[in-house]
């Protein structure tokens, strides 16, 4: 596992440092935020590198996830797929309401009231801060 993630944080640094060059052919005003990212993803590269030296005991009874645990993943999986499926037919508020809502109800993350109150609130603010604050446009869909 330590090789892997070498091998991994190293091709990581590499896509990053390959970005940034790429970058350094934009105007200062477009190439600030890939730049950015670009170094962020080279420190958390780096530190996932550096990490990989550190010795760690592995218990061989947790190398397989649980069936419980897989199926988690599959239901999950779900959801954002629909997520994305639906967006270009009911719209991006009405489908991120929906996709919130139902995540939080599959990781059974809080009781019914909080979910509808966190969704709600949540997709509300992004529809203020894209549409009024910012004034960028949604995909748009049959409902909204």
């Amino acid at each position: 596992m330590q090789k892997a993630e070498r091998i991994v944080s190293v091709i990581n640094i590499a896509f990053g440092a390959f970005v940034i060059y790429l970058a350094t052919e934009y105007p200062f005003e477009s190439k600030m935020i890939p730049v950015l990212y670009s170094i962020l993803y080279i420190l958390l590269s780096a530190i996932l590198f550096i990490g990989s030296f550190k010795k760690e005991k592995i218990d061989a009874s947790k190398e397989m996830p649980e069936t419980e645990d897989l199926f988690q993943v599959f239901k999950v999986s779900l959801v954002f797929l629909a997520y994305i499926a639906s967006i270009p037919f009911v719209g991006f508020y009405v489908s991120t309401l929906l996709f919130m809502a139902f995540f939080m109800i599959v990781t059974k993350a809080s009781k019914l009231r909080a979910t509808l109150a966190i969704s709600f609130s949540a997709t509300a603010l992004l529809f203020v801060f894209f549409e009024w604050a910012l004034h960028i446009p949604t995909p748009r869909g049959v409902l909204f």
